[in-house]
This record gives structure tokens, sequence and C-alpha cells, in this order.
């Protein structure tokens, strides 16, 4: 019989990384729509009455359905930030501190672009009595939030091109990808070069996306695992634990399947005939749960029975010499 408690566990991975994959499409989308058509921003050294006409005109960010599209694509970047934060912890194992930062960074360049947002949002709904530096006030406002955001966007991309680079989740090149563009983010609160870590970042999200919903491409290493606690069913049908690699590291190389695969932790790939006719008697683990081949299990056996052999053929000859009068003779 199936464990429900197993099976449940093991669909809600795959489940989780479809959502995270269309969480971060999701992201993309809304952003954009809300970016395309808008006016140009004006710079640092206009006048305050060019802000004030910036906030007035009907073509920027700041519009009511614009700042709205911002909205519903930074809530769902939450949504892409801590389910890939979770798959990401998984991954890790133990410690998971760098998972953790990812997150904590994602959140918080949410919640500083959210805040220059909504101030500009304020102005531009207040526009038409407003004052001119107050507008200037505002823009600055804004901009700064933003370019604090790209400091904490740049450690949450760090941190997951770490992970992803050191465990190999997902291809080597796109933690390094990701570790770049962090960087670049980062660097860019006391630089002028931002647009392009910046484009590579939403690049690295929509890859990133797009292999977390086709978890079957190719891959040519297996993901690095740390080792879990798993029940382990030995031949006299006695349960133990022990420390043992995670069992869906015997059905794939790939690290998506490995890791999104439907596969029920510590339950075994296929049963034997028997324990698939006898329903009533509890199934022998055909690789005991941690990547051992029956190979491997039959020559351990042998080894022992021709230890057990050698000793007890040893034992014979010492008593036989011993009855021996006069001990051994020639």
């Amino acid at each position: 019989m199936t464990d429900p408690v197993s099976t449940s566990g093991a669909a809600a991975w795959p489940r989780l990384g479809r959502v995270t994959g269309l969480a971060g499409l999701a992201t993309i989308v809304p952003i954009l729509v809300a970016v395309v058509g808008t006016r140009e921003e004006p710079s640092f050294t206009a006048t305050a009455t060019e802000f004030l006409t910036y906030y007035r005109s009907p073509d920027t960010d700041a519009t009511p359905f614009r700042s709205f599209l911002f909205t519903v694509g930074l809530v769902t970047f939450v949504w892409f930030v801590v389910g890939l934060s979770v798959l990401l912890r998984r991954a890790e194992g133990e410690a998971a501190w760098r998972s953790a930062i990812a997150m904590g960074s994602g959140v918080l360049f949410v919640a500083l672009g959210r805040s220059g947002l909504g101030n500009e949002a304020a102005v531009a709904f207040r526009a038409g009595d407003l004052d001119h530096q107050i507008a200037r006030y505002a823009f600055d406002q804004g901009q700064a939030a933003f370019v604090n955001g790209r400091v904490a966007l740049g450690s949450c991309a760090v941190c997951c091109g770490w992970v992803i680079a050191s465990t190999r989740f997902l291809p080597r090149w796109l933690g390094w990808l990701a570790i770049a563009s962090g960087a670049g983010l980062a660097l860019s609160r006391i630089s002028q070069i931002w647009l392009l870590p910046y484009l590579m970042f939403w690049l690295w999200v929509i890859t990133v996306a797009v292999l977390l919903l086709t978890p079957e491409l190719p891959r040519r290493r297996p993901a690095r695992l740390n080792p879990v606690s798993c029940n382990v069913i030995h031949p006299d049908r006695r349960a133990t634990k022990r420390e043992c690699l995670h069992p869906s590291t015997q059905l794939s190389d790939h690290p998506l399947t490995l890791m999104l695969g439907h596969v029920a932790t510590g339950t075994p790939r296929r049963r034997s005939r028997k324990a698939r006719t006898d329903k009533g008697s509890v199934p022998q683990a055909s690789e005991d749960g941690c990547g051992v081949s029956r190979r491997v299990r039959r020559s351990v056996s042998l080894t022992r029975w021709l230890l057990s052999l050698g000793r007890s053929v040893g034992s014979m000859g010492g008593v036989v010499a011993r009855e021996r009068p006069g001990g051994v003779t020639s």
C-alpha cells in the first residue's frame, strides 16, 4: 500500500516548481506592459516645472492603471522569490542561510520599490494643485528607493546564483549569470551602469521560470543533494533509520527531476512481484531506499559468508590439532 503522506509530500514539490515558474513569468508581463509607452523621465538637473509637468502627464508609470500593474508585478515577484528560495533551501540542505538571505533580500526589494512607486502615485494623483518643489522631492525620493532596491535585488541574485552554482540544482552557467547580474546591481548604487545588470537579472528570471516549468530538459551532471534521514527495510523486515542519499537520486541524473520528480521520499522505485501481489505484507525495498543495488548487497553477503566459513575451518583445524597426542606431528 502507498503511504498517503509520502505521496502528498512528493506531489507538493512538482506543484511548487510549477507555481514558481508561473509566478516568474507572471512577474514580467505586467511590468513590461506598464513600462511600454511611458513618457521619458526628466533628468535630475531638470527644473521643478518639468517635474510637475511629468507627473501631470497621463503617460507616466505613476498613473493609477500603470501603478496597479507594477503592484501586481511586484506581488507576483514575491511569489517567485519565496517559491525559488524554498526549492533552493531543499537543494542547499542543512544551514540553508543563502536561500534565507535570498528570500529576505527579494522581499526587501519589493518593499523599497513599492514605497517609491506609492509615493509617486500619490503625487500624480494630486498633481493638479501640487507645488513644484514637492514634485521634485517626490521624484528624487522615488529614484532613491529604486536605487536602494537594486542593492537588495543584487543580494537576492548573488545568493540564488551561489546556491545554483554549488549544488547544480539548475545549470551552473545560470548560477554564474545570477552572480554577475547581482554584483552589477549592487555596484550600480555607486555607478551609472545599471541597465545591463538589470536586464541580465530579468533574463535570468525568465530562464529559471522556463526551466521550472520544463523539468525534463537534459543535463550533464546530477544535483548535489545533501543526505537525509530515511527508513531502510532490511530482509528480516525490521525497519531501521540511518543516513542515506536522497532516494530520488537513483531515478534520473537531471537535477529538476531529482528535486521536483513525483517520487515519495523513502519509497523504492519498483517492488518485487511478491510485494505487488501480497498487499498485506510489508514491501521489501528493491534498493534499500538508499541507492544500494541488489548486486552490492549480494556481494556483501557472499563476503560475510566466506569470512564465516574461513573462521569455521580455522576453528576446526585447531580442535583437531589439540586432540592429537603431543600436538601437531609430521
